[in-house]
């Protein structure tokens, strides 16, 4: 019996995602895989808590001076990295600076930082050339990618160079040596973690206890094999269950079905705005009559009711109190297939291919761009539909040459909900053209309204602005909106989860 007992102890933790990991560097690959993996072996300088406010996490607090201009932070004693080494304030300093060049919200810490200076070894200072009262939201940011501090001798200034060690000083180490890439990784509890003490359990913030030893990932593209080793008890957590299976699953007994976390996804149709046929605004706008929520979300999850999908929704996440109607009415207004083909004509769409891109490996997605595809067929467009795997696809739409050079010109994807939550972190309402993220939208008006919205005064003022964004949006056609949804995820009924915000394995007992 102590033999059985102790076998038992030394089962791994099985986990299930929802797509292939692919990149390793959570901080080059601004994907949700990549932000489950970075949340287990890094941490960050804040936390949000449950109502979406940053809380220290890292750091002891933070004194504000000089009328907002000076931020004095301090280190929180023993923090160490999984090598041993202490976390330093040089660590912070490189790990923020490499993060911030390639993050909107980053991007716009740096817009109004005039140095980042390192005062002794757990000490630094925010010099702002301007009040920045976001500060502690961009260094609490949990969508990706994330504020993660590394060792600053494994990083480079770059973000596009990775890591040359996944080593940080969170909750788990990260196993490279028992990896198997696209098919298993591995992680362990990091007995040298030290959890934040007081505070409640929430996004980020708070303590991150930590029960379980050893965490395997278990990359398991076909849903019915991933299905079927939920119920023989072969894995614990299925991250995202097709809405196909979830009535299967439900009926068994042992097998909790939930929202994987509690603002969903949003998805959202993105056009190539330096290739033709979508460099002609004309041409983007004449999709919108034909964009049809209803049918997204519900080839998405098989519904829009019962909680699973939310329709209606503009271009900030409907949980946000961003989130508005303006000019909503072009995406709810009864659909007309008609008026865009018409539309379309009168633009002058000269009838050429448009190559839409779509992962097979991540079926939400896939089914948007099934959706979208149809959409443009029955509009009069010639669609090109050509698949990949999700790190494909991830990696292609950085290409900014035309199809036939390895380019697209349309790919569906989805956010997390604080991606979309405000200006700060939308990386998809962005319009500064070749230096912005895949699309490359360029309107000025847009990015004006953007930094209106940093420099306002009070929580009225950054929602007109918001509501001028959504206005413009439809105007240049940045993002076409195509729903909420709510993918479920499946545990064995024996897991208690702590944090059922987002996807976490701290406060999590197995």
């Amino acid at each position: 019996m102590p033999r059985i007992g102790n076998a038992a102890a030394g089962r791994p933790f099985v986990f299930v995602p929802h797509a292939d990991l692919a990149i390793l560097d959570p901080v080059t690959a601004p994907a949700n895989i990549g932000r489950t993996h970075g949340l287990m072996v890094f941490d960050t300088l804040y936390g949000l808590d449950a109502n979406l406010e940053p809380q220290p996490q890292m750091v002891e607090g933070a004194s504000v001076e000089n009328d907002g201009r000076v931020w004095r932070m301090r280190l929180r004693p023993s923090l160490l990295f999984h090598t041993g080494e202490p976390v330093l304030a040089r660590d912070v300093r490189a790990s923020l600076l490499r993060w911030a060049r390639g993050d909107v919200f980053g991007n716009a810490l740096l817009g109004a930082l005039d140095a980042l200076e390192v005062i002794d070894d757990r000490t630094f200072v925010f010099r702002l050339k301007k009040p920045f009262p976001q500060l502690p939201a961009a260094l609490a940011k949990v969508s990706s990618p994330c504020p993660f501090i590394a060792p600053a001798d494994l990083i480079g200034e770059e973000r596009s160079v990775p890591m040359k060690q996944i080593v940080g000083s969170g909750p788990f180490r990260f196993l490279a040596s028992e990896t198997v890439p696209g098919a298993r990784y591995v992680y362990e509890r990091n007995p040298d973690y030290v959890p934040r003490q007081g505070g409640g359990s929430g996004f980020t913030a708070g303590p991150k206890r930590v029960t379980v030893e050893r965490v395997e990932w278990r990359v398991i593209p076909d849903a019915g094999t991933a299905a079927s080793a939920l119920q023989a008890g072969e894995v614990d957590w299925w991250d995202q269950v097709l809405p196909d299976l979830v009535p299967l699953l439900r009926r068994r007994n042992g097998i909790r079905i939930e929202a994987s976390d509690r603002m969903g996804l949003n998805g959202y149709l993105r056009l190539n705005h330096l290739q033709p046929p979508f460099d002609d605004p004309r041409i983007r706008r004449a999709l919108l009559p034909a964009i049809d929520q209803i049918d997204q979300m519900t080839a998405v999850m098989g519904a829009t009711d019962g909680g699973l999908a939310r329709t209606g929704v503009g271009v900030f996440s409907a949980d946000s109190p961003m989130a508005n109607d303006e000019g909503l009415a072009v995406l709810t207004d009864p659909r007309d297939l008609k008026l865009a083909a018409a539309r379309l004509r009168e633009a002058g769409y000269p009838g050429a291919p448009v190559t839409l891109i779509y992962p097979t490996d991540f079926p939400a997605i896939e089914a948007m761009a099934q959706v979208s595809g149809a959409m443009l067929r029955a509009i009069g467009m010639r669609v090109d539909m050509q698949a990949m795997d999700f790190g494909t696809l991830l990696a292609r739409r950085n290409n900014r040459g035309s199809p036939a050079q390895g380019g697209w010109n349309a790919f569906a994807l989805a956010n997390s909900g604080p991606d979309m939550f405000s200006p700060a972190a939308h990386t998809q309402l962005r319009a500064n053209g070749r230096d912005g993220p895949p699309g490359w939208p360029d309107d000025p008006r847009i990015e004006e309204l953007r930094q209106a919205w940093f420099d306002a005064s009070s929580l009225a003022e950054q929602q007109h602005i918001c509501r001028r964004m959504q206005a413009a949006n439809w105007e240049t056609v940045a993002l076409l909106p195509l729903g909420q949804f709510f993918p479920q995820t499946a545990y064995r009924t024996s897991i208690r989860r702590g944090n059922r915000d987002i996807t976490a394995f701290w406060d999590l007992d197995a």
